[in-house]
């Protein structure tokens, strides 16, 4: 019999000290949850983000970008250390987006296009920017002029970036957003889009197992004018496979209907109404349950402020933890 050679190092003390940290983590069934600060998505997630990859998938331009800027404001109002990769937009068009978003609540709302264009009260702006750095002091967004590599970010160097920050404040929590996917600089020139997407996703997943990592991702053009299920993701690599959490963002009404007429007669309903009806199917759940149509997340999209809310008008259906002992605690 031929020789096998030894492939690793057993160290007893390494090993050991892993044991005592999922001990810890897992501490009388109980898992830290980082709330998303949309209770019908925390509901359908079983509570919130843990550490796992969750990727959001959609046509483009409906909004993937301010559900994922919304997600990582809340929980860095909440606490959360979150590093944001926006390899779309720059740190200057989220932070007129978040601006914005802050002034919603206000009797001086301000749309983020005048702010970006320059036609915005500058009085009301200047006080409504003191509040956006006080209230998301933990929200780093990091653009590509941030990046030490020419072209972008690998995923490589958001591996190396988070768990050096992590490193830094061991007791408290990170999770990273990356806008998005296809964006990330392959880790080789002559990789396909396919191999540079499954290789991103690999190290994206291995980040994972630290700290939750949320991504939007692009789908098939085939899988456009539909809901969105796992299969929409097949151009974009092995993602199907390999994400944790898959969430299908639909836009009711105009992603999922082929019909220019039904299309436009929903833009000019959610023109009127100032918001379009969001729903948030979860088409893969590594440790959940399946929740598509109306057991899905509902949330109102307000986007000349870039604002997300619950839609507290449909009734979320799901089971997920009833009569399980896996409670969890939300941040």
């Amino acid at each position: 019999m031929a020789e096998i050679k030894k492939t690793f190092s057993f160290d007893s003390a390494r090993l050991a000290a892993r044991k005592d940290m999922l001990k810890a983590k897992f501490k009388d069934k109980k898992q830290v949850c980082i709330s998303t600060g949309f209770q019908s998505l925390d509901d359908v997630l079983g509570g919130g983000l843990v550490d796992n990859i969750y990727i959001i998938g959609a046509e483009s331009s409906v909004g993937k970008t301010a559900l994922m800027t919304a997600i990582a404001k809340n929980a860095a109002k909440a606490g959360v250390n979150v590093l944001y990769f926006a390899l779309e937009m720059t740190q200057a068009e989220l932070y007129a987006r978040g601006v914005s978003a802050l002034s919603f609540c206000t009797d001086k709302k301000v749309e983020y296009r005048d702010i970006v264009q320059g036609k915005a009260d500058w009085i009301n702006v200047d006080a409504l920017n003191a509040k956006y750095f006080e209230v998301y002091d933990k929200l780093y967004i990091i653009d590509e002029e941030d990046s030490y590599n020419d072209g972008g970010f690998t995923a490589e160097d958001i591996y190396s970036i988070a768990t050096d920050f992590a490193k830094k404040v061991p007791d408290e929590r990170v999770m990273v957003v990356v806008d998005y996917l296809q964006y990330l600089k392959p880790a080789k020139s002559n990789m396909t889009e396919k191999q540079a997407a499954d290789d991103a996703v690999s190290a994206l997943k291995s980040l994972s197992s630290r700290m939750p990592v949320l991504a939007a991702s692009s789908i098939a053009r085939c899988a456009y004018s539909k809901d969105v299920q796992k299969s929409s993701f097949k151009e974009s690599g092995s993602i199907e496979y390999t994400g944790g959490y898959l969430i299908g963002y639909k836009w009711k009404g105009f992603t999922d209907t082929a019909s220019a007429e039904e299309r436009q007669k929903t833009l000019n309903q959610s023109m009127k109404d100032g918001f379009r009806k969001i729903t948030l199917d979860i088409l893969k759940a590594r440790n959940g349950a399946i929740c598509t149509g109306d057991a899905g997340a509902h949330l109102k999209y307000y986007p000349a402020y870039d604002v997300f809310e619950d839609d507290n008008s449909t009734t979320t259906k799901t089971s997920f933890n009833e009569n399980s002992d896996n409670e969890m605690i939300v941040y």
